[in-house]
């Protein structure tokens, strides 16, 4: 005979795992069933998905280049660090991380592996340059981290190209230093006063026409009482 079975009026449908098994008991057959609420599991299973959909599109959407490396392989990249050096994300997974590096840079990446291994303090940012895929280079910087990963070492890295920055800078020093000669060279006296017109700066030429120093000068006004004709 069956039991029946007396679900309550207030009852609520969630979600189960449910294990069944047969079992004999006072000589006869019967199906042991045995039910467990996995509610809090699906929901704590849902969040992890939905906060793992959120990394990946962070990760992907990212204007800098992320990868894991661990064994000298490249065992995960996004499509921005894939981008930046000509490959598919595909390719890059199937060569040496150290492979990407220029051979100077490759040197100065096994000092670093030395210090490392030595028990040496380390900055977790260095700048680097790497061989794109057409054999042209392009100037990093890297921030990085030592993770475990599967239980082993790896290294998870931030990467930004700084090759038009680098283009930048050079230009700017480059012209730093053109102004300069022309600045210390021109047979015309100049000098520069700050916002309240105190003289902070003056060439050679300066110096010569006024027979003062520079430090002489620095912080007369243009109606400094101490200043004389000159004729």
């Amino acid at each position: 005979m069956k039991a029946p079975i007396s679900v309550p009026e207030t009852a609520s449908a969630y979600p189960a795992e449910i294990s069944v098994s047969r079992v004999r008991l006072s000589g006869g057959n019967y199906i042991l069933a045995l039910a467990r609420n996995i509610t809090e599991r699906k929901k704590a299973e849902k969040e992890l998905k939905e906060s793992e959909e959120k990394y990946r599109l962070i990760v992907e959407n990212a204007n800098d280049g992320i990868e894991i490396t661990q064994s000298d392989r490249i065992i995960f990249t996004n499509s921005r660090f894939a981008d930046m050096l000509g490959y598919t994300v595909k390719e890059l997974k199937n060569i040496q991380f150290s492979q990407i590096f220029t051979a100077s840079a490759k040197k100065a990446l096994y000092e670093r592996h030395e210090k490392r291994k030595a028990g040496i303090p380390l900055d977790d940012h260095y700048e680097t340059r790497f061989r794109k895929k057409d054999g042209t280079t392009i100037d990093v910087s890297v921030n990085y981290e030592i993770i475990d990963y599967r239980g082993l070492p790896a290294t998870f890295a931030i990467i930004r190209d700084i090759t038009e920055k680098k283009k930048a800078d050079k230009a700017l020093i480059s012209s730093e230093k053109k102004y300069r000669l022309l600045f210390e060279t021109m047979s015309q006296g100049v000098v520069y006063q700050d916002a309240k017109g105190k003289i902070f700066s003056a060439n050679p030429a300066a110096q010569r026409v006024l027979s003062l120093t520079l430090d002489q000068m620095k912080g007369r006004t243009s109606v400094d009482a101490r200043w004389k004709a000159v004729g």
